[in-house]
């Protein structure tokens, strides 16, 4: 019986052993990999700092060679153009850089000018917080010449408050014989993705052209009216509204 048990406790201690051998083991390979893991990052970083003074030094470089390259221009490119142009007529008492102020505020007043189209009439109404339903806006104005073409606009302006991406109006004009025209128009106010198609920062405007070379029948005094289409009863963010006319010439 002594050996019986003698045996079973010498195979205890072998299995013990071994286990235990077993987890050192595995504390072996598991320190192993640590210090290969942190030998690698170190490894990385050495070669991210090396990629980083690399890129500096080549930027170095090439901004000596941009240097280098325009320093011989002494800014010539970036005089302007017309007054290179003038520069070969030396005039004496003017000067080209002289000259440059006069060139300039005449080549913006050409563009101006030539972009830009008279009103015939123009007019805007303030709307004071909420634009009710029955709330109506009159323009009036007087056509002299029934020959001419005219384009007739709106002129909308609206801020971040308003809820909506278009503008129902309802609109009409009482012509000078009496004869009343109707109409209902839609403008879009922003498009599918909720920006605002009219310019400005907080307050945005936007002409929407109802008649494009309309020639009105009669001459006389008209009155527009204009009145919101929307299902609010008060409608908010609308800030003015306003009718543009101008005259074809």
């Amino acid at each position: 019986m002594w050996r019986e048990g003698l045996k079973a406790r010498r195979r205890e201690s072998a299995k013990a052993r071994r286990q235990e051998g077993a987890k050192a083991g595995k504390r072996e390979d598991a320190k192993a990999r640590r210090h290969e893991g942190g030998k690698a990052r170190r490894c990385e970083g050495v070669n991210a700092r090396r990629g980083f003074f690399s890129f500096l030094s080549h930027l170095r470089a090439f901004t000596r060679l941009c240097v280098r390259a325009f320093a011989p221009l002494r800014f010539r490119a970036f005089t302007p153009l017309f007054v290179r142009a003038f520069a070969p007529l030396r005039f004496r008492a003017f000067p080209p850089s002289r000259l440059q102020p006069f060139i300039t505020i005449f080549f913006l007043c050409v563009i101006l000018f030539s972009c830009t189209k008279s009103a015939y009439y123009e007019k805007y109404q303030t709307i004071e917080g909420h634009w009710d339903k029955n709330k109506e806006l009159f323009f009036i104005y007087e056509i002299d010449d029934s020959l001419a073409s005219y384009n007739l606009l709106l002129e909308i302006r609206n801020n971040n408050l308003y809820p909506y991406q278009n503008l129902w109006l309802f609109c009409s004009e009482e012509q000078p014989e009496g004869t009343l025209r109707r109409d209902t128009i839609e403008c879009m106010l922003a498009d599918d993705f909720g920006k605002w198609k009219g310019t400005g920062i907080s307050i945005y405007h936007i002409s929407v052209p109802i008649r494009t070379k309309y020639t009105f029948p009669n001459t006389g005094k008209y009155t527009f009216n204009i009145r919101q289409g929307m299902r609010d009863d008060r409608l908010r963010g609308i800030e003015q509204i306003g009718v543009r006319i101008e005259k074809n010439l």
